[in-house]
């Protein structure tokens, strides 16, 4: 029952965000790369962290392995950001609606 349950919130959550959410442009400073992109710099093991914005409930139903959640609300004070300012980040969500 609690899987039921869990699979039609992860549904009204994901049309939610279809119907509602317009796709955001990254800020001017940030570049914006490609899903093929990103594919090939997990593939050749670039050093990189991998971050879902999305709400942990969608994070947990399906997200790339490897990534860590955190929503996007609360990226500044989650404290889940890698210490190395050096470090590659790599922010993902559904893609373009």
């Amino acid at each position: 029952m609690q899987t039921a349950w869990r699979s039609l919130c992860v549904f009204i959550l994901v049309i939610f965000l279809m119907v509602y959410v317009k796709q955001v442009q990254a800020h001017p400073h940030h570049k914006v790369i490609s899903t093929e992109a990103l594919a090939k710099k997990l593939a050749d093991g670039e050093p990189l962290c991998l971050i879902n914005v999305l709400p942990k409930i969608i994070h947990d139903a399906k997200h790339i392995e490897g990534s860590i959640n955190i929503p996007i609300g609360k990226i500044e004070s989650s404290g889940k950001l890698p210490q190395n300012k050096e470090q590659l980040l790599i922010f993902y969500c559904m893609g373009t609606l």
